[in-house]
Formats: structure tokens, C-alpha cells, sequence
């Protein structure tokens, strides 16, 4: 082999160890950022949770029916919700409407305690929680609490893959699928669903569920 054919495949090497080196920095930086992330907003876990299993409790009373008694045993009934995310040209805000019909009756056990959390607005009405199953001394941290995990789980599946996130925050399935309920009520009341509204939640969500079976 000729030294210009020898200096050509060693560059070409160089540049690929190059590419390749960066490409695992830029992965390596962005599983260390999500990873960061998650070290905060799991902390919000101990708000949301406790805060929950109680308006559960409420909700179970005033339904007077046969639901489950604990409300992680309704989740791992229900799962996820079906047809999220969205395809183009649908509305987070008439998801109820176009799939309501046809949901099992643990999903809408699950979906009527997430629209008594965020019930519809009517009115004047301009807090997203009145109205809300949550006492009112609790409305303010629990929205922050739910709003900061949605919030992560969105923004770290935009970050990594499905499974690159499962290895940070794969224990919490629960999270992502009630909080993906309590969105698409959110969102029917806020009437705010712009593209792409927390699709990589509903993503990540399907993902973890698949996971499971």
C-alpha cells in the first residue's frame, strides 16, 4: 500500500474515532443531565404520592361502588390511556370525547378520578383546580409536584430513548401512567393542547407498559 493510501486510511480513521468520541460525550452529557433531573423532581414524589392515595381514598367513598381499594391496584388494572399519543390533526382536549366509549371499566374508574382532580372548568372559572377532589390547602404543591414530574418525563424522553430512560426512572410506571391521565383532563379543561402536548410522556409511558407484559 502506497503512503498517500496509508496517510488517506489513517485520516479517515482519525475522523470516524472523532465522530464516534463525540457522539458518546454527547450521549454520556445527556444521560448525566436527565440523570441530575430526576435526582430533583423525584423528590416531588413525596408530595404527589401521599396527596393522591388520599383523594383516592375520598373518591372511593363517594363512588359507594366495588373500585379497587388501594389506587396503585386501579393503575396496574387500567394502564395506560389507549390512543395517545395523538395522531395529527387530533385534540388532546376531545381525547374523552373520541375514545370515552371505549374504554375498559377500570380506565374509566381511572379517568373519572383524574377529571375530579382536574375537573372541567365552567364559567368564569380560571384556577385549573377548582372545583378539585385535593383539599384546598394542598392544590397549590400538589399541581407543582405533578406539573415538575410531567415535566421530566417529557423533556428526558426528548433527551434519551425509550429504554436509555427506563434505566433512570424505569421504577416509576405508576408516575407516568396516572400522570398521563391527569393530563388529558388538564388539558380538557385548559383547552391548552398544542402540538405535540407531552407526547414522549405517552411515549414512554406505552413503552413501560409494554415492558411489563
Amino acid at each position: 500500500m502506497k503512503s498517500a493510501d496509508i496517510i488517506a486510511a489513517l485520516a479517515a480513521l482519525a475522523a470516524w474515532v472523532a465522530v464516534w468520541i463525540n457522539v458518546r460525550i454527547t450521549r454520556d452529557s445527556k444521560r448525566s443531565i436527565v440523570q441530575a433531573s430526576w435526582d430533583d423532581a423525584r423528590t416531588y414524589r413525596t408530595t404527589f404520592w401521599p396527596i393522591m392515595r388520599s383523594a383516592y381514598a375520598s373518591f372511593r367513598i363517594s363512588r359507594e361502588s366495588t373500585l379497587p381499594e388501594n389506587l396503585d391496584a386501579l393503575i396496574g388494572s387500567a394502564g395506560m390511556p389507549p390512543k395517545v399519543p395523538l395522531g395529527k390533526g387530533h385534540n388532546l382536549r376531545n381525547w374523552f370525547e373520541d375514545h370515552g366509549s371505549r374504554l375498559s371499566s377500570d380506565q374509566r374508574n381511572l379517568w373519572e378520578f383524574a377529571a375530579v382532580v382536574y375537573p372541567p372548568r365552567t364559567g368564569g372559572m380560571t384556577d385549573v383546580m377548582e372545583g378539585s377532589i385535593i383539599p384546598v390547602q394542598y392544590k397549590n404543591e400538589f399541581h407543582r409536584a405533578r406539573q415538575v414530574l410531567g415535566t421530566f418525563f417529557q423533556r428526558g424522553r426528548e433527551r434519551l430513548s425509550n429504554r436509555a430512560l427506563e434505566k433512570i426512572a424505569g421504577h416509576a410506571d405508576d408516575d407516568v401512567i396516572l400522570i398521563s391521565w391527569l393530563e388529558i383532563a388538564l388539558v380538557r379543561g385548559t383547552k391548552d393542547d398544542g402540538p405535540g402536548k407531552k407526547d414522549k410522556l405517552f411515549e414512554f409511558g406505552n413503552h413501560l407498559c409494554t415492558q411489563q407484559r
